[in-house]
């Protein structure tokens, strides 16, 4: 190796550029993906590409499901946000009976889980959960196909990543009540066929109807704005951008946004699960690890999926 007075001086002095990590660096790198990912979603699949009788609740109680389950199982809120996530991009580009449409449902939350939890949901859990409406093959079969519709892109942005760093950029007071209001709205918005396809937007509309809520100073929310601005997600006047969506949100929204402590401000989930059949099952898989035995099939990590549907047969 040349020693230090062998080594050329151009490269000896060569710059290097540190990029510094920033609330506005990751959320400009957030926005990117985010936007990626927007390109698989239709916002208005319902009209143009749904043609079996689907209708917005159809989708609104499904996640309503999702986070059912999330409280029973105490699953991570991502698994919501990338179930929630799988199932809008395969609407977008195939149409559904509604029992095709419970499927589905069911292989997002499964492979959701097997991306985002340590202790995935097995197809057990899923076939007790439906009372037997489907097999474990079903839900393997279903599976694969999700993986390649979705083309294995299987890692999007969750409107609770935005809302955190949104409100990051936030240096009023209050911080903490405007981050769990803001998550509130976010995850109450969720539900609304409404706002699919505007993640980003949606988050900083709930940031915004929190600094609302919250009477955050003037002077606070401006400079917020001006920090928006620079991550440049949403053009040189981001509060005129978010207003619509914020209206939207107050008016959709609100209403079913509880008052007071947010700290754990989601909308009570229902407490019924597919076809209105009461889940007795999900209160009765709480007990142990998830109170059914191992799926012998079961594989954590979805790149098994291929060998995990051939070892069924």
């Amino acid at each position: 190796m040349a020693s230090p007075e062998t080594v050329p001086r151009d490269l000896d002095e060569t710059t290097v550029t540190i990029i510094q990590d920033t609330p506005e660096r990751r959320l400009a790198v957030l926005g990117e993906i985010d936007e990626a990912y927007g390109r698989d979603v239709a916002p208005d699949y319902a009209l143009t590409v749904q043609r079996h009788g689907f209708t917005p609740a159809w989708r609104e109680k499904m996640v309503g499901w999702f986070e059912g389950l999330q409280q029973a199982f105490k699953l991570e809120r991502c698994t919501v946000a990338a179930a929630t996530d799988y199932l809008d991009r395969y609407l977008s580009q195939k149409s559904c009976t509604p029992l095709n449409f419970q499927l589905v449902s069911v292989g997002c939350l499964f492979l959701a889980t097997k991306v985002e939890e340590q202790r995935p949901l097995t197809t057990s859990d899923l076939c007790q959960l439906t009372e037997g409406v489907f097999t474990r093959e079903d839900i393997r079969l279903v599976e694969l196909e999700l993986l390649c519709v979705l083309r294995w892109r299987l890692h999007p942005p969750a409107i609770e990543t935005f809302v955190g760093l949104f409100v990051e950029l936030y240096e009023g007071a209050a911080k903490s009540k405007v981050e769990a209001s803001a998550l509130a709205y976010a995850r109450a918005a969720r539900r609304d066929l409404g706002f699919v396809g505007a993640r980003a937007a949606v988050a900083g509309a709930a940031v915004l109807a929190a600094l609302r809520e919250h009477d955050a100073p003037r002077a606070a929310a401006i400079q917020w704005s001006e920090k928006l601005q620079a991550a440049g997600l949403f053009g040189p006047r981001p509060l005129d951008a978010l207003a619509d969506c914020c209206l939207r949100l107050l008016e959709k929204v609100a209403p079913h946004v509880p008052r007071g402590d947010r700290s754990a401000a989601t909308p009570p989930a229902p407490k019924r699960g597919l076809d209105d059949h009461d889940s007795e099952v999900a209160r009765a898989l709480l007990r142990g690890k998830h109170g059914v035995e191992d799926d012998p099939h079961r594989t954590v990590s979805p790149t098994d999926v291929t060998a995990d549907v051939y070892a069924a047969a």
